[in-house]
């Protein structure tokens, strides 16, 4: 017995879990779909529940909500079980269904993985007391419609992408998540003389999407702060993918870049040349969908340079579980 206990607190011997997506692809508001395989050890054991959660993990230096700690922050949950016996060498399947989160980050743009940030769905299993943490399997989150045509309406009027960090902070009362979509772009040549960077930051609800603009110099972070920038927007249906969305962003880019040149006398620093952009190519099946839905649209041959931060793990062939932690007793 006592030789028993050792070799259940090293997990020899003890029940393993394994998740399968059947769509490892989606969008905000869409479900995840797939089951949990539960496999029993070498005896008997008393499963406490079985949990799913959709984790991020961004790029070192983003800031972090109150309360997180270390690690990938979860922002999703559902139950798949609750507590269980599972026989020795027992197989069990547990199908799932979870809705993703309208206001869940995109982590891909044209088809293409963006190098921040990266979202992971987590298998937690309670076992005999304790949880358990076990493989994080990569989730591509698409953006919705009307969020890939700002992006192009961006890039269309001369904006370059930076990069696509999330926003860690409550900004608006009815903002579900502990943060929200960032997209930064250095400045068109047009704007060049009065700002440095512009950011679109997205919050989606069932019927709409909000659009936020900052705007500040080049270099600044675009975090919570006084003097980052001026912020401005509006929300776009879901159905307003037939409007002139060139001609509204640059409505509402204009009238955040004039209002911060007004409280800035200086403006920006001056445009630099193109940079290279940090989408990333990873080429292949799991790097390249841009048919997945559809076609591909523009986004698409923006990509290029090489995978940094979270989903550096993905793209350089390591476990998901090395990205966001693997098993934890």
């Amino acid at each position: 017995m006592v030789f028993n206990r050792v070799l259940d607190a090293i997990g020899v011997g003890a029940p393993d879990v394994r998740t399968t997506l059947s769509t490892p692809v989606t969008r905000p508001g869409e479900t995840l779909r797939g089951r949990v395989t539960l496999v029993g050890g070498s005896r008997p054991a008393e499963v406490g529940g079985v949990t799913l959660s959709l984790v991020l993990s961004t790029a070192a230096g983003i800031g972090r909500p109150a309360g997180a700690g270390e690690g990938p922050i979860p922002f999703a949950d559902a139950v798949v079980s609750g507590p269980l016996r599972l026989a020795a060498r027992e197989e069990r399947e547990l199908p799932f269904s979870f809705p993703v989160p309208w206001a869940a980050p995109f982590t891909t743009i044209g088809g293409q993985r963006l190098a921040n940030p990266a979202v992971g769905l987590r298998t937690l299993m309670a076992l005999d007391g304790r949880r358990r943490r076990h493989s994080v399997d990569a989730v591509d989150i698409d953006p919705l419609p009307v969020q890939q045509r700002v992006l192009e309406a961006a890039l269309a009027l001369g904006f370059t992408f930076k990069d696509a960090d999330p926003t860690m902070g409550r900004f608006e009362a009815e903002q579900d998540l502990p943060f929200r979509q960032e997209v930064a772009f250095h400045a068109a040549p047009r704007y060049a003389d009065r700002c440095g960077e512009v950011a679109l930051s997205f919050r989606s609800t069932p019927n709409a999407t909000h659009v936020s603009v900052r705007v500040g110099p080049r270099g600044e972070t675009f975090g919570l702060g006084p003097g980052l920038g001026v912020d401005t927007g509006t929300r776009l249906d879901h159905t307003d993918l037939n409007k002139d969305l060139a001609g509204t962003v640059d409505t509402w880019i204009r009238r955040a870049v004039e209002e911060y040149a007004a409280r800035t006398p200086h403006g920006g620093s001056s445009y630099d040349a193109m940079r290279p952009s940090p989408w990333v190519n990873t080429g292949g099946e799991a790097g390249s969908r841009a048919g997945a839905r559809g076609g591909g649209s523009g986004l698409g041959g923006m990509v290029g340079g090489m995978a940094t931060g979270a989903a550096a793990g993905f793209l350089g062939g390591m476990l998901a579980e090395e990205v966001f932690g693997g098993d934890d007793d």
